[in-house]
């Protein structure tokens, strides 16, 4: 289940508990995957998807190596990280081999 923000309007705060609500209050949910999909026109969209797995969410729709020009979902380089740097207060882990992701600085130097 498919929880967006494809306006790139919410703050952190409200939309975890827009997740959380719906966690708690829809019935058999735990038969699905909540899912976030946040965009970035505030500059937001990690903080806000971050906040999704926070409050449940266990999958974030997101751009890998910046791969679409004129990015407008969250990058998962950076999601990652947040998550295996912060996995205790995250609560969660996750198995990317964040190893092979590209060093930005080191490419943009080539």
């Amino acid at each position: 289940m498919n929880i967006p923000d494809t306006v790139g309007y919410s703050i952190p705060d409200e939309y975890g508990r827009i997740i959380r609500t719906i966690i708690d209050r829809v019935p058999n949910i735990g038969k699905a995957i909540v899912s976030v999909h946040c965009h970035d026109d505030l500059g937001l969209a990690v903080a806000n998807s971050l906040s999704g797995v926070l409050n449940g969410a266990r999958q974030v729709e997101c751009t890998i190596n910046e791969l679409v020009s004129g990015q407008v979902t969250p990058s998962l380089e950076e999601i990652a990280m947040a998550i295996r740097t912060r996995h205790e207060t995250m609560g969660v882990e996750t198995n990317i081999n964040t190893e092979k992701f590209l060093n930005r600085a080191a490419c943009s130097r080539r």
